[in-house]
């Protein structure tokens, strides 16, 4: 079975072991019947708190231009609206080569990252408290610690399934892609998270300003 995802919904839906018990359109219709599934991703700690950070932002810019949302825009929304948007930027036709090598070289760096802390951690200059933390190289901190935090999104289950066809479908034309789809929205999350970091990210806030005047705000509201 090809690892899509950790929740492998594609997979699931064509299975073609399961027999129709009430004829294949009563069958077919009840396996892609829209449901929400708790889709998780692990965010190196402090591009979760910036990330939380940047959200609020946004949410006080909808404000600022008239825009004033019925919910908490917050980072399981970022979350969410980052996933469409990447998916759509996909499908708009990205080099898949180009597209497939640059995750790859990027998930190797994110697990880098990791492992270098981990390393430090163990060695003999590491000390366990704030001061000492605030010393170490900035390529390392976001990574501190305790490296990562898992951060869930109640996905409608229909989005992750078109997430997997993608993954699914690089896969296929390029066997040395081991990535799967919670690891793609981590890394894209990573860029975004280091364009805000650096200052560099006015189109990109505009473009999801944009974006959150036209969503489907049923959906944003109950992730």
């Amino acid at each position: 079975m090809m690892k899509l995802s950790r929740l492998n919904l594609l997979d699931e839906m064509l299975d073609e072991t399961e027999e129709p018990k009430k004829g294949f359109l009563s069958w077919f219709s009840s396996r892609i019947k829209s449901h929400r599934r708790l889709f998780k991703i692990e965010i190196p700690k402090y591009y979760y708190h910036r990330g939380e950070m940047y959200a609020k932002f946004l949410d006080h810019e909808l404000l600022d231009q008239g825009v004033e949302l019925d919910y908490q825009f917050g980072l399981s929304q970022l979350i969410y609206v980052i996933y469409d948007d990447y998916l759509r930027l996909i499908q708009r036709g990205a080099n898949m080569h180009s597209f497939a090598k640059h995750l790859i070289k990027q998930k190797r760096v994110v697990m880098q990252g990791t492992q270098n802390v981990r390393d430090w951690e163990q060695s003999s200059h590491y000390q366990y408290n704030a001061i000492e933390r605030q010393r170490i190289s900035p390529a390392l901190s976001p990574y501190l610690t305790d490296h990562t935090v898992t951060a869930g999104v109640m996905m409608e289950e229909d989005d992750i399934r078109d997430g997997e066809m993608i993954v699914r479908d690089i896969k296929r034309q390029y066997e040395e892609f081991n990535l799967i789809l919670e690891e793609m929205i981590q890394i894209r999350y990573v860029e975004i998270m280091d364009s805000v970091i650096a200052g560099e990210s006015g189109d990109m806030t505009k473009e999801i300003i944009k974006l959150l005047k036209t969503y489907e705000m049923e959906k944003l509201k109950r992730c």
